[in-house]
């Protein structure tokens, strides 16, 4: 790349430079006076005022809608991450609970089996303590039957235990038996549960609310990911640029139309964009005369070189033509040496 691309490139960078500072001291000007045309004494009628309040208007509007969709979407899409955790976490605070309640039934059945509780309150449990001990005392007695049998009968036991202990401490729970319990190890677990059991309680109804907002707005969201939220935001950057380039236009207006409204009442903030602006459209010019002038040397210059290759294809020629007539002039001598000797044979 010559030195004259680079300046050309350099140039169209300034000028653009100058067209963005343009734009930007207008909008300015155009913020400026936009509401304040009383104050300014700026007593212009032109459409263009109502075309800024329009854009302004429609961008707002745009702009509303646009959060409005991406706060509901924001609040979708954070419901449904709370549902994820609340499914978890109640999972995990249910698996905690039957644990414990695993681990109650057995202080239960232990108390039992020492005798500690009321016979009458947890009958079903002494059934269950007496049973084992019977199935114990036939293994002890011994023969092949009573080992065989009393070894089948505590396998069934113990594999049925954690679900008999799930039935105890339901059994407590629900017929409300914890002040029965002579075990400061059951109260803990007891309130432990109590506690775990409430805190489930809130989680599921949390889960059941936000459950339920997600299933009815679910097809909303699918069209607002879909291209709604996409299609609002693209609306209100439309809206975005029209409103600024009203306003662009309409400061631009002003300053062509200043001489009528500037005054000494002016204040200094206009009066310095307006400097800034003549300034500004100065450089503009002088880079634009930079940049033809630089356009108008191009051209002379792939002129030149076309004038150049011209030249060239002429002295080729040239060359070719003085091989032409040199040939020409061998065969014209060829056929002068022809004729005298056609002239000698007729004498």
């Amino acid at each position: 790349m010559g030195s004259r691309e680079e300046l050309q490139i350099e140039i169209d960078g300034k000028i653009q430079d100058q067209k963005d500072l343009l734009s930007s001291y207008f909008y300015a000007l155009g913020m400026l006076a936009f509401g304040n045309e009383d104050k300014l004494e700026i007593n212009l009628v032109t459409k263009l005022k109502t075309e800024v309040e329009d854009k302004k208007i429609q961008a707002e509007e745009a702009e509303a809608e646009y959060k409005k969709l991406s706060a509901f979407h924001e609040e979708y899409i954070q419901k449904s991450e709370r549902h994820d955790v609340l499914e978890k976490a109640i999972e995990a605070g249910q698996e905690k609970v039957e644990g414990e309640k695993i681990k109650l039934g057995a202080i239960i059945y232990e108390q039992c089996s020492l005798s500690l509780l009321d016979n009458a309150i947890f009958s079903n449990i002494y059934k269950d303590v007496q049973n084992e001990q019977n199935h114990l005392k036939r293994q002890n007695a011994g023969g092949f039957w009573n080992v065989f049998s009393s070894k089948a009968g505590l396998k069934k036991v113990k594999s049925s235990q954690d679900r008999r202990y799930l039935k105890y401490a339901d059994e407590v729970i629900d017929r409300k038996l914890s002040s029965s319990l002579k075990s400061e190890g059951a109260t803990a677990v007891l309130n432990s549960i109590d506690s775990d059991l409430n805190e489930l309680k809130a989680m599921n109804a949390e889960c059941a609310e936000i459950k339920t907002f997600l299933e009815l707005h679910a097809e909303e969201h699918r069209k607002l990911e879909k291209s709604e939220l996409e299609e609002a935001g693209e609306y209100r950057e439309k809206m975005a640029e029209e409103y600024y380039d009203a306003i662009v236009t309409y400061g631009n207006y002003l300053y062509e139309k200043a001489s009528s409204w500037i005054g000494e009442n002016t204040p200094t903030e206009v009066l310095d964009l307006i400097e800034k602006i003549l300034e500004s459209q100065a450089n503009y010019s002088k880079f634009n005369a930079t940049r033809e002038r630089l356009r108008k040397e191009a051209k002379v210059a792939d002129y030149q070189a076309l004038i150049k290759q011209e030249r060239t294809k002429i002295m080729i020629l040239e060359k070719e033509k003085e091989k032409i007539d040199n040939q020409i002039a061998r065969h014209e001598a060829e056929i002068r040496k022809l004729e005298v000797m056609i002239d000698r044979l007729e004498k």
